[in-house]
């Protein structure tokens, strides 16, 4: 059939036909059939929609409407916002009747419904026209959401349609005026009801066109109740899989959520997890020792014999294995493995099929094997030389088959704990020994000289520093033996520690083991044979010192010198003498080594066996018997020290060492010192355990601090404070490293402490040292001159001499008795702090001890000028006076400050030798000019000239001062008088000081007339007042004129310390041989005169006492009314007055005799009355 133009075939179906066709015949009816036109007709179809009850149906749909089919930019339909449309493309050809007329295919169809909207396919489907002609159309469903007009474009095989733009309008829905609540809807008939279960409320639109539905809940949520407003969310463990739900299901075994909220279904556990209970959270992860291969697990499978896992979550058996911390061992009764716990000390066990790994600090034999149920490990000294890991390492240079690495390697040597290569050449290795051999004999045979010195040249600043140095050496040592306790040191303590270790007999820097080999035994013999050594080379050098100096005493000095050596070490020569017994445990309690000397085993082997035999000899001979003498001699010390035996001051000599470093009262801190240092040596021969160690060494520290602070033995209180404070510095080190070795501290907090420590101790050592330095160079304060006298005989004297010399010169003058407490102070003064000594020689002056301990202490110095001012009443002591010192003078307790009979002999010899300087005034100088010719020589300027004596000056208102003429310290007392008034006379009305001393008393009425007209009238009472004539002439006639005036205020009796006052005898015996024609008028004024109230004038005083008793005195003197001569008592004693011109023509009265009298011994005053009557 061929088809005109404008018609196509039609299907055979459609095209034959029965109808009008003879039986048995098919007819062909119409086969062909018109192109429809256009080809593709678009419209917009009406989907159901389901409204909400608010919404007024009725105005909706008269609204709504639709075109048969749209047409370019017409209309194509109006419809309600919400409304669900399926627009339509229908192809009026189809695809069978463009392939007869070779038309185009339509490949793609795509609608959009916004001009700016996205393109959409349209899907295709197959329908039969009314026709009967099979064709496609093309459709999309969507919702109209806008309000408004929107344009709608259709592109066909990616071109613009022919119908395409089309338009449609969307209006908004009339609601109805239906209130509905929460959890409620409206109905179509405008009736709220309750959402149910599975449902929940909800509300569309925009006010006020707001409507109230019901919406199912979603996949994950469930809603119980009915009237609900909102579906809640699956609890974790839980899960909803479809919507609508009113519970949720709980999840099944090896299922769960993951852990969220609103689950759509449960996911199966992962392999390595397990979910053992029904509604589970979260898949747990398979605990440390489970695992688990599968997914969807409920629980793990246990790992077996012992065996755990690494990390929780397992997933398969071979992560099963011995936990980090145990190993898998073989038990010794069974033979089986199992895993067991890493032992407590030396192994590290990584676990899970490793074996155990030693640790560093400790050392296991190599070959042995580490998977027994007891593996067997030393501990070793430090981490230094066993680094640890596997079995027999060693660091560098360690001999790894010796016990803890404990021994060198042939051609090595230690330092520090460490291992060193020895060097090339036996040159090379012989030095440092050869060196530190030779400066240790350099520095014995010195320190045997320095020891032995005089004690003139061991000044208290040089003690001081001797003593400050035997304190840092004995800290030194001490940080020594803390290397022996079971304590792990770490920086910088560490490197304090190797420091000390010189002072310790330490071969190992010397590269001993280089020349000797690394014999332990044979070195610590040689440490033994280091003291008896070192007391031979002080045996020679005094032996060479004897050949030399033939007064050297060798005993004595050896043994002075061994002593201070061995005090000053003594922890050094015990702790090395008991190194054999100083032990510490290996983990697990198997055996113990030396902890010096770990490769020894204690009481396992020959070799500690021959070092114990050795250090039981090397203690005998040594720290025993040294302890022993300190120990007997501090027990003697007051005896010896008392006595006057050759051997016993000989014995005294020797322990020097042991008593001049302390106060002498504090003689028994020396063998204190040693008991403290041998405690804290044998703590860690007796106790192992640290915090045993360390408690105890502390306890010792503390309590001989705090007698040592109580006590305060040391010379200076500079070294006492010292003493204390390193002790304390010592308790905290020793702190220090026991919280650090608490596996609970941080070392980073503690590390910072113990540098601040040391640096205390370094700065407080150098500092101690430097201000003791300081004041050995530079003599503060420093005298120009030290008057050493008699109290009793020449107090007055000296304290003038002072006057003078401080006023001539300005020179510091220091005067003995003002510090005779504390004779240890004054004698150091001596040697240290004085340039010229002057000793004023009186009477009683070398009977004094420390007269004679300040002459010997000077001449020892052999620095400080010695001058002798010798006075009338001195008598120098003859040849065997001196021989025999002792008897001379009380010297017992002068060897507790060095000095002994034979330094006091020979300072008197020296003293009266003609080497001295010796000042003696001449006879023609007046009594009360001496002490200015003493001043003139010891300044070195020229002495005044002899004068004559001048008469009386007719003056008024002077002050008459009446002393005894040849007493020199009655006379001294006048000038010390006149000294510290001189500033007030002119105030008090006093025109001239006069002393009628320096004046001729031949013309009594000169005498009287003085008298007569003076302010005041001083009589200094003296012990040969009651025997001097002048001075009763004086008396008599003052007291006749005050009492004519009735004034008896300006006679003034001045009491020195020597005076005396008379008794019944004195005017029954005495004064009638002293004046025999004197009469009863002269022996009443003398009576009334010891009536008046005596001033005292204490020449032993201090300045600030003398001051203030002068200015008594003065205020004594009646001022302003000057005493007038009425009458003279001697008109009826022509005898007294003749006796008195003779006395007082005869100026040359020695100390023998009284003035115009020769002295008398009768009962009541007797001749020679004793010179230290205060």
């Amino acid at each position: 059939v061929k088809c005109p133009a404008g018609y196509v075939k039609k299907a055979e179906a459609a095209a034959f036909c029965t109808s009008d066709c003879k039986e048995g015949y098919t007819c062909l009816c119409q086969p062909c059939t018109e192109l429809k036109d256009p080809a593709l007709v678009l419209r917009v179809e009406e989907l159901h929609t389901q409204w909400s009850g608010d919404i007024d149906r009725v105005v909706l749909d008269a609204w709504t409407s639709f075109e048969d089919r749209c047409e370019r930019m017409g209309r194509c339909a109006q419809v309600a916002e919400g409304q669900r449309l399926q627009w339509v493309l229908l192809d009026q050809i189809g695809e069978i009747s463009r392939r007869q007329i070779n038309a185009p295919l339509l490949t793609s169809v795509e609608i959009r419904l916004r001009f700016d909207g996205a393109w959409s396919n349209m899907t295709a489907e197959n329908v039969t026209l009314s026709d009967g002609t099979e064709t496609q159309q093309y459709t999309f469903e969507s919702i109209a959401l806008e309000v408004g007009t929107q344009v709608v474009q259709v592109r066909v095989n990616g071109l613009q349609a022919e119908m395409s733009p089309v338009v449609i309008e969307h209006f908004e829905p009339v609601q109805l005026s239906v209130s509905c609540g929460p959890g409620e809807q409206a109905t179509d008939s405008g009736v709220c009801e309750a959402c149910p279960p599975g449902t929940h409320g909800a509300v569309e639109g925009q006010a006020p066109n707001t409507r109230h539905v019901c919406r199912s809940c979603q996949v994950g949520q469930h809603q119980p109740l009915a009237n609900q407003s909102q579906c809640l969310l699956c609890s974790s463990g839980r899960a909803a899989n479809s919507t609508g739900a009113s519970e949720c299901a709980a999840c099944v075994l090896g299922r769960s959520t993951v852990g969220q909220q609103g689950a759509s279904e449960c996911q199966v556990c992962e392999p390595g997890q397990e979910a053992p209970e029904e509604g589970q959270q979260r898949c747990s992860l398979c605990p440390r020792g489970r695992f688990s291969s599968d997914e969807g697990a409920p629980v793990c499978t246990a790992c077996e014999l012992g065996m755990t896992t690494p990390e929780v979550g397992a997933k398969d058996t071979s992560a099963c294995g011995c936990e980090e911390g145990s190993y898998f061992a073989r038990s010794n009764s069974s033979g089986a493995y199992r895993c067991r716990a890493c032992p407590a000390e030396g192994f590290d066990c990584p676990g899970f099929g490793a074996l155990p790994l030693v640790l560093p600090g400790f050392y296991m034999p190599e070959g042995s094997a580490r998977d027994v149920w007891e593996p067997r490990v030393f501990r070793c000294r430090s981490e230094e030389p066993c680094p640890g890991g596997e079995p027999g390492a060693c660091s560098p240079f360690h001999d790894a088959t010796e016990v803890a690495c404990g021994v060198c390697e042939s051609g090595a040597y230690e330092v520090g704990g460490v291992c060193q290569p020895c060097g090339s050449s036996t040159f090379e290795n012989a030095a440092p020994l050869v060196v530190i051999t030779l400066a240790a004999i350099t520095c014995l045979a010195g320190f045997g000289f320095g020891i032995n010195m005089s004690s003139g040249y061991q000044t208290h600043s040089l003690l001081n520093i001797l003593a400050l140095v035997s304190l840092i050496v004995s800290v030194a040592q001490t940080f020594c033996l803390f290397r022996e306790l079971a304590i792990t040191w770490f920086a910088p303590l560490d490197a304090l520690l190797n420091i000390a270790s010189f002072v310790s007999f330490e071969l190992d820097a010397t590269k001993f083991t280089c020349i000797f080999g690394v014999d332990p035994v044979q070195g610590y013999i040689c440490r033994q044979c280091i003291a008896p050594a070192g007391m031979l080379v002080i045996l020679l050098s005094l032996a060479v010192k004897r050949r030399i100096a033939k007064a050297t005493h060798v005993v004595v000095e050896f043994v002075n010198t061994t002593g201070a050596l061995l005090n000053a070490l003594f922890i050094s020569v015990l702790l090395s003498a008991v190194t054999p017994v100083v032990c510490y445990s290996h983990p697990g309690g198997h055996s113990a080594s030396v902890r010096s000397n770990p490769s020894i085993l204690c009481f396992a082997s020959g070799a500690h066996t021959a070092m114990l035999v050795v250090g039981v000899f090397a203690v005998l001979i040594v720290p025993a018997p040294f302890g022993a003498f300190s120990a007997y001699l501090s027990w003697k010390f007051p005896e010896l020290i008392n006595s006057t035996r050759s051997q016993d001051l000989k014995l005294l000599q020797c322990g020097r060492f042991l008593f001049i470093r302390f106060k002498p009262e504090k003689y028994f801190f020396g063998p204190v010192q040693l008991l403290r240092s041998t405690l804290i040596c044998f703590v860690p021969v007796f106790f192992t355990r640290m915090e045993h160690q360390v408690v105890l060494v502390m306890a010792v520290q503390l309590m001989f601090m705090l007698f040592q602070q109580a006590l305060r033995p040391w010379r200076s209180d500079a070294t006492n404070m010292i003493d204390g404070v390193l002790s304390a510095i010592l308790v905290l080190v020793l702190m220090c490293a026991s919280l650090a070795n608490n596996v609970q501290a941080d070392l980073r907090l503690i590390q910072p402490l113990s540098y601040v420590i040391l640096a205390i101790f370094a700065l407080l050592c150098l500092g101690a040292l430097f201000v003791a330095a300081y004041h050995y160079f530079r003599r503060t304060p420093f005298y120009h001159h030290f008057i050493c006298h008699h109290k009793a005989g020449a107090a007055a004297q000296a304290r003038l001499l002072k006057m003078r010399l401080q006023a001539l010169n300005n020179s510091s003058v220091f005067v003995d008795s003002d510090d005779l407490q504390n004779l240890d102070s004054l004698f150091d003064i001596v040697k240290s702090n004085v340039e010229e000594l002057v000793v004023y020689l009186t009477r009683d002056t070398l009977t004094r001890p420390w007269c004679a301990g300040e002459i010997a202490t000077a001449f020892q110095t052999g620095k400080v000028r010695v001058t002798a001012i010798w006075t009338d009443t001195f008598q120098p002591p003859e040849d065997w006076q001196i021989d025999a010192v002792e008897s001379y003078v009380d010297i017992s307790g002068m060897s507790k400050y060095g000095l002994v009979g034979h330094d006091i002999q020979e300072g008197f010899r020296r003293l009266l030798d003609s080497k001295t300087r010796i000042i003696k005034p001449p006879a023609d100088v007046l009594s009360s000019s001496r002490l200015d010719f003493v001043v003139a020589c010891l300044a070195e300027r020229k002495p005044p000239l002899p004068k004559d004596l001048e008469p009386i000056p007719d003056q008024e208102d002077m002050l008459l001062v009446s002393v005894e003429k040849h007493n020199q310290e009655a006379l001294a007392a006048a000038s010390i008088f006149f000294g510290k008034v001189s500033d007030k006379l002119l105030e008090v009305g006093v025109s001239l000081a006069c002393n009628l001393c320096d004046h001729s008393l031949e013309d009594f009425s000169a005498v009287s007339s003085a008298i007569g007209q003076a302010r005041g009238v001083l009589i200094f009472l003296s012990g040969g007042t009651l025997r001097c004539l002048e001075q009763l002439l004086v008396i008599s006639e003052a007291m006749h004129c005050a009492d004519m005036e009735g004034n008896s205020s300006s006679v003034v009796p001045v009491l020195l310390p020597d005076s005396q006052f008379p008794g019944a005898d004195y005017y029954k015996d005495v004064l009638p041989l002293l004046l025999p024609d004197h009469g009863d008028d002269l022996e009443s004024l003398i009576q009334a005169f010891f009536k008046l109230i005596a001033a005292p004038l204490s020449t032993h005083a201090s300045d600030e006492v003398l001051r203030a008793q002068a200015s008594v005195i003065l205020d004594r003197m009646v001022i302003g009314k000057a005493i007038r001569q009425q009458h003279s008592l001697f008109h009826t004693s022509s005898t007294f007055r003749r006796s008195v011109s003779e006395a007082a023509k005869s100026n040359s009265v020695g100390p023998a005799r009284s003035s115009g009298s020769v002295r008398v011994s009768v009962r009541g005053l007797p001749e020679d009355s004793d010179s230290d009557v205060n």
